[in-house]
């Protein structure tokens, strides 16, 4: 008998389903760095023909940055992935270490993710969390006090640069999931899309105008709320940053259908990390029942970014008031004369045909050179393109061409995020002149893969131009023509 009961406990601890902490604990507490590292060990040892847990780098503080590929077949390279024809989704999530609700709910999902049919047609790459430092301290920051979700341009945060070059650049996504904290309280989910006004329109569209209406339709029938992030005024409904600079605008720009889920703060733990489990699994189906479609939009994308020569690009961007009415709830934190309303008598109201201030728009633009010659001097800039995965081409011939040079009338310095001297140039003149090429400069062609990143990093006064992020300040002055030169024909 006793031998009875000892095969049936060790059968039943054979098949057990790995908790989280969090579920363990009664959604009273997160998961810690290193349970989660033990749950993804199990996980993987459940699971081994279908996941596999991968280290891409340490933190300041010398903890692991760990990613995990779920896949049937299991794959372990985008070339492995594209050769069988999968759609890549990366899931990625606390990039700010007290953001912690959606890596709760991708921890639980895992377990059903990894038993799914979708895996035979999809290969899924979980990054759990970006921001393990700030995780062990629930902050917002790294432990260099850096937010990282404004670093994707500059790429100076050790796990942010790794994320990029050895995650986004290596896997080449076609949808990524990036999962934070914030927004309107009274909503349980909050989504968008790739706002930067460079973004390719069908990319946006494809979020705003199918999966966001079909995930807000899931969730409904569950009596959940969800919409745009971030929050009204009382006005209009106002979305989140346009800037290159964070992450899902970033994603955009660089061919990737990105989708920002914001789980508004103030819910209980459960209901957030379970909001957040059944959104998850909707944009994994979406992405699954419309991967043909996903593909096709990004090979457009990438395709389009090979013909950008000669047509805009915004180098400041905003947003417009949408013409198509929207309804929303609202709760007023202030009375008409501007008085904070105590918590408990602030009322929620339906604002019917309300508006939404979502419409990217270029508040300055300038014509697309065909590149970009580089001083082979400007080492931290040449650096930056590698970073980028940028292509560039090392000049061999000589040869005189038509270039431009910006002539920089103004400078001012003014703190922004972690830069205490942040560099805002203005060009005052442009002038055009030929210049005769040689061995002392890259050449960088703006018709490639990542070209609309290309013109942001180069032009002076775009709103994220590595002048701005101090990679230029020994070679920028007013006194001096901008040491990048542009080149308005075609190099053979």
């Amino acid at each position: 008998m006793k031998k009875l009961i000892f095969l049936v406990l060790f059968s039943l601890q054979a098949f057990a389903t790995p908790l989280t902490e969090h579920e363990s604990n009664g959604f009273k507490s997160y998961t810690s760095l290193d349970s989660m590292h033990t749950y993804l060990e199990e996980l993987e040892k459940d699971h081994s023909d279908r996941m596999k847990l991968v280290e891409f780098g340490k933190t300041y503080e010398k903890r692991a940055l760990k990613y995990a590929i779920l896949s049937k077949p299991l794959v372990e390279s985008y070339d492995e992935a594209i050769k069988l024809k999968k759609t890549i989704i990366v899931l990625g999530f606390n990039i700010h270490g007290d953001e912690r609700t959606l890596r709760e709910s991708m921890l639980i999902y895992m377990r059903d993710l990894l038993k799914s049919f979708v895996l035979k047609d999809l290969t899924i790459i979980v990054v759990p969390t970006l921001n393990p430092d700030g995780l062990i301290r629930a902050t917002r920051r790294n432990a260099k006090n850096s937010d990282m979700n404004r670093d994707y341009i500059k790429l100076e945060q050790t796990a942010l640069k790794n994320f990029v070059t050895k995650v986004l650049k290596v896997w080449k996504p076609h949808v990524w999931v990036d999962g934070h904290n914030g927004g309107a309280t009274n909503y349980d989910m909050l989504y968008l899309s790739a706002t930067h006004p460079n973004t390719p329109e069908y990319l946006r569209e494809f979020s705003d105008e199918k999966m966001f209406p079909y995930i807000t339709k899931k969730l409904a029938k569950k009596g959940y709320r969800s919409f745009y992030y971030a929050r009204p005024d009382k006005r209009q409904w106002n979305i989140g940053m346009h800037h290159s600079r964070i992450g899902r605008n970033y994603g955009g720009l660089t061919n990737i259908i990105t989708v920002l889920l914001e789980a508004p703060n103030g819910k209980d733990k459960k209901t957030g990390a379970l909001v957040g489990v059944d959104t998850l699994k909707h944009i994994v189906e979406y992405t699954h029942k419309h991967r043909k479609e996903v593909d096709s939009l990004i090979k457009r994308s990438r395709r389009d970014a090979k013909n950008l020569a000669g047509k805009k690009v915004a180098l400041k961007g905003g947003y417009e008031v949408n013409p198509k009415s929207v309804s929303y709830y609202y709760v007023a934190k202030k009375d008409r004369f501007g008085k904070k309303i105590p918590k408990k008598l602030r009322k929620e109201v339906f604002i019917e045909n309300g508006k939404i201030k979502n419409i990217p728009v270029a508040l300055k633009s300038r014509n697309i050179p065909y590149g970009y010659l580089i001083p082979k001097k400007l080492t931290e800039i040449i650096n930056m393109i590698k970073l980028h995965r940028i292509e560039y081409l090392d000049l061999s011939v000589e040869k005189n061409i038509e270039t431009e040079t910006h002539k920089i009338s103004r400078i001012k310095r003014h703190k922004i995020y972690d830069h205490k001297r942040a560099i805002k140039a203005y060009v005052g003149q442009t002038l055009s002149s030929e210049t005769d090429i040689n061995r002392d400069y890259i050449f960088v062609p703006t018709n490639q893969d990542y070209g609309r990143i290309t013109p942001l990093l180069f032009e002076p006064d775009s709103e994220d131009s590595l002048v701005l992020w101090n990679k230029m300040d020994s070679h920028i002055n007013t006194r001096s023509p901008f040491p990048i030169l542009r080149v308005m024909e075609p190099i053979n």
